[in-house]
């Protein structure tokens, strides 16, 4: 044991005579040396030549503890004299021994380019954990492209502690070769895939988007969905490969596309989306995102697409339609709705309906003057539709001095109706408010009180202390898949206690296999209507009551 009060001299000896190895000895009792003669000991460290200095004080840095610690500055100390003298740090780095990690990290921070070959070396005949991490982060911070192929060998290592610093390192080399790497080794790992999915965002460079943009078509809902994430937050930049997805023969692939072109919300988006359109897509579900997507955006004065979308077959495309018409009324495209319904055919009342059911209020005040839309309001308000609704639209009639209506409306409503408690409540969980209201009106006609959600945590904190008859969840939704949500609804129900429906427009084998692993009961595609949502209800749980 090295005493206190003989460390300093021996010390100054050893730096007088340059003998590394005495001096070395000496600090590896560093921590029993008193306070005032550690700082004696660095300060005459500092004063040394590099070549003398840097070894003894890396060596103090591996040591750690609190003697180390308490000196704050040591690390800055060999960083700077590593500096003027990266020679010192190759030749120390290239020696197997204990400390040889701490040489990897100082040429990873000086970004020495030359200790790339030397770092190479070292992952190919090193088996020490810690050093072969330091060395694959170094690689990374050094960004040399020719390290590549040696950092790639370890994605496919059997260890994580290995396998992320490579995906880390190659992500920092950023070049296309390096996305190229990391975008083959997706799918082995879950973890490691989101890694490297932020990655691509990160690194934002044209192979890293059209990765990203790949992976809108994952066979992972869970990675499906972070990739939109991470495209929409990317922003305008994403757009053009995001656009030319929507003139792709791809269902699948134009209904994520146009999602996330709706959160950028970038207005040059409305044309090309109203292009799509013109072509008439055959999926219903292409139409609806499409018109969605409108919804969120600036529209053109008197954009007649959005106009054509009231008069689609499908009751959840006129819906979206409706939307998107409504947060863009001008006197053209009201012109053109009035001119629409006063045919006063049943094309007519489906418009007049979907007006309503989609709480448009602004169409609503601006066809209040023709009669047949007066009429058909009262008819429906006054009868089947959903209390939620007729509360809203009363409340707009009151606002609007319409009282007359208002009171007209309230006598229609016939006193016996089954009121909510009384009607068998069917739960609903979608992202999407418009697909929600479609539930709300679908549920309704059909004679269920629907019980809606748009975020699956908010429907399982209510599952946890109430239970619906039977529950309706949509697959892709950001804060947790249907999957993941029928799983945790399994852990308190089983299917004969709620049965779980899942609706999606996803039509892979995979999605089906997965969703009756976790416990879904039936399976059904978007759009829906109340013929088709009625009838997996009634295979589930048995006749409904009578449709208002």
């Amino acid at each position: 044991m090295v005493l206190s009060e003989h460390a300093l001299g021996e010390i100054l000896q050893n730096i007088a005579n340059k003998d590394l190895i005495k001096a070395t000895l000496v600090l590896e009792h560093f921590e029993h040396i008193d306070l005032k003669e550690q700082q004696r000991i660095l300060f005459e460290l500092n004063k040394c030549g590099d070549e003398f200095a840097i070894p003894l004080m890396v060596t103090l840095w591996s040591m750690g503890g609190r003697s180390v610690e308490q000196f704050a500055t040591l690390e800055e100390t060999i960083i700077s004299k590593a500096m003027n003298s990266p020679r010192v740090i190759i030749k120390y780095l290239a020696v197997a021994s204990p400390k040889q990690r701490y040489y990897a990290q100082l040429a990873g921070d000086l970004r020495l380019q030359e200790a790339t070959p030397v770092l190479i070396s070292i992952l190919a005949a090193s088996t020490d954990r810690p050093v072969m991490r330091a060395s694959l982060r170094a690689l990374g911070e050094i960004g040399s492209p020719e390290a590549i192929n040696a950092i790639s060998e370890f994605l496919y290592a059997d260890s994580e502690e290995l396998v992320f610093p490579a995906i880390q390192a190659l992500g920092r080399i950023g070049t296309p070769v390096a996305m190229e790497r990391l975008a083959e080794f997706l799918g082995r790992h879950e973890e490691a895939d989101l890694l490297i999915l932020d990655i691509f965002a990160e690194v934002s460079s044209e192979v890293a988007l059209h990765k990203l943009n790949d992976m809108l078509l994952s066979h992972s809902t869970a990675l499906r969905n972070y990739s939109k994430d991470k495209l929409a937050a990317i922003g305008v930049k994403a757009v053009p490969l995001l656009v030319d997805n929507l003139f792709r023969n791809n269902p699948d692939l134009q209904i994520h596309s146009l999602n996330v072109l709706g959160l950028i919300g970038d207005a040059d988006t409305a044309k090309p989306v109203r292009k799509l359109l013109n072509t008439q897509p055959k999926d219903a579900n292409v139409r609806f995102a499409a018109y969605e997507t409108l919804a969120s955006l600036p529209i053109r004065k008197g954009d007649y697409v959005l106009a054509g979308g009231l008069a689609d077959p499908d009751a959840s495309v006129r819906l979206a339609a409706t939307r998107a018409i409504n947060n863009n009324l001008d006197e053209v495209l009201l012109a053109g709705i009035k001119n629409m319904i006063r045919r006063g055919d049943r094309d007519s009342s489906m418009i007049c309906r979907a007006i309503v059911d989609a709480l448009a209020k602004n169409i609503f005040l601006g066809l209040m003057e023709e009669s047949f839309f007066k009429a058909a309001v009262l008819d429906y308000l006054g009868g089947s539709a959903h209390q939620d609704t007729r509360t809203f639209f009363l409340q707009v009639l009151v606002e609007a001095d319409w009282d007359d209506l208002a009171e007209a409306i309230l006598q229609r409503v016939e006193a016996t109706a089954p009121g909510a408690a009384d009607k068998v409540r069917i739960g609903a969980v979608d992202d999407s408010r418009m697909i929600l209201s479609v539930y709300r009106t679908v549920l309704n006609q059909l004679g269920y009180e629907p019980v809606l959600f748009d975020n699956p945590e908010e429907a399982l904190e209510w599952l946890a202390g109430d239970r619906p008859r039977l529950l309706c969840t949509d697959l892709n939704m950001p804060q947790m898949t249907g999957i993941e949500l029928i799983e945790k609804v399994r852990q308190r129900y089983d299917k004969e206690e709620l049965p779980i429906v899942l609706v999606t427009t996803q039509t892979d084998a995979n999605f089906n296999r997965s969703a009756t692993q976790a416990g879904a009961s039936a399976i059904i595609a978007k759009p829906f209507d109340a013929e088709k949502l009625g009838g997996v209800i009634t295979s589930l749980i048995g006749p409904g009551p009578v449709a208002g």
